[in-house]
């Protein structure tokens, strides 16, 4: 076998197993799909780290959205940057997952998987979450 048709077999498995390997989260996205509640509380997004803490919890989970809820929480979280409080708050259609670690270097117990963005504003209700 020369050396271009080896290449291209080798780009053909390549792309087979990262086929394979994304398949494989599409197909736990359906199945958590069952478990998806609404949550209210505070985004934020910080260099390597994007959390979400839910009204009246102290636990910070790591926040992970599809991309185009993704760059909607980017945008509306960027306008809010060089803010005093720079946290948007947030209702969101999302899962909890179990406990384990998660996001930059298991830094987060929890992961909230968002599937929808329901609403958001720059406004968090009294009570919500405490200032330091």
């Amino acid at each position: 076998m020369d050396q271009t048709k080896l290449q291209y077999v080798l780009y053909f498995l390549v792309i087979s197993l990262l086929v394979v390997f994304l398949s494989f989260g599409t197909i736990q996205t359906l199945e958590n799909e069952t478990n998806i509640k609404e949550y209210s509380g505070i985004y934020s997004r910080e260099f390597e780290a994007v959390q979400f803490v839910e009204c009246g919890n102290d636990e910070s989970w790591w926040a992970n959205a599809l991309p185009e809820i993704d760059y909607s929480l980017k945008m509306k979280y960027i306008s809010r940057k060089n803010t005093e409080k720079n946290l948007i708050f947030v209702k969101v259609m999302a899962v909890l997952s179990d406990a384990g670690k998660y996001g930059h270097f298991g830094m987060s117990e929890r992961e909230l998987t968002i599937h929808e963005l329901k609403y958001s504003s720059n406004q968090v209700p009294e009570g919500c979450f405490e200032w330091d």
